[in-house]
């Protein structure tokens, strides 16, 4: 592992392989899946995707539009995050049927044409096939297909995003692991969030506070609830 640079890229994935590992039925076939992601693996996966984009909406920056069905969810929030964090180009994502409920009608003008990022799976490319068919000819897309296997899918789709992010900066001439950060993000990323919170948010620690708007008891429970979290760290 390298060091990660602005969009975090090494955390993530590493972050993702361990919660696989302590949620996957199967250990050893994730395992055995797990290796074989490997840098000439990464590196094909890479090449196969800039031949499917051509570069010509690429370098000019024209928005994307990433769909996902039951997987690659992870994988689209990804894009997005990484799209915005870096400025390289603006970015929204909708699940298949989403998209049909209205967001369709911003490909109909083919200048400037959305460009259309299409996370499939076996489990849902019945869905996906019948959307993108559907669209005018003027519109680009890129078909990544993902795993059946959930979280394999997720990993695989974020690494897929990280490649899709390196190739639009390349073409761009664009650093995103190092981009240019005014003198107002870094006093925005450094605000004293402690400073800014109202008394009563310091009062209740926030794991207790996310719930009472949900809770159906009497105030006089807060120091059950109290216990209950302090066990429950204890546990972690």
């Amino acid at each position: 592992w390298r060091k990660d640079g602005f969009l975090a890229t090494n955390s993530l994935v590493a972050s993702m392989v361990l919660l696989a590992r302590a949620y996957a039925p199967d250990h050893q076939t994730l395992h055995r899946e797990l290796r074989k992601l490997d840098e000439a693996w990464v590196a094909s996966r890479r090449l196969a995707m800039l031949e499917s984009l051509n570069g010509a909406l690429i370098a000019c920056g024209s928005p994307l539009i990433v769909l996902f069905g039951t997987i690659g969810r992870a994988a689209a929030t990804d894009v997005e995050s990484k799209m915005s964090e870096a400025a390289l180009v603006t970015c929204q994502i909708a699940d298949y049927r989403q998209f049909a409920h209205g967001r369709h009608l911003q490909v109909i003008d083919p200048k400037p044409t959305p460009f259309i990022v299409a996370f499939t799976s076996a489990t849902d490319r019945s869905l996906a096939d019948a959307t993108l068919e559907l669209l005018p000819q003027h519109v680009s897309i890129l078909k990544i297909e993902l795993p059946n296997d959930p979280l394999l899918a997720e990993i695989i789709g974020v690494i897929d995003a990280i490649l899709l992010v390196d190739i639009i900066a390349e073409a761009r001439g664009i650093d995103p692991g190092q981009p240019v950060v005014p003198q107002f993000g870094r006093e925005l990323h450094a605000l004293d969030i402690a400073q800014l919170r109202s008394e009563e948010m310091h009062e209740t620690p926030i794991a207790i506070k996310r719930k009472f708007a949900f809770r159906l008891f009497s105030s006089d429970q807060d120091a059950a609830w109290e216990s209950a979290k302090a066990e429950f760290c204890n546990k972690l």
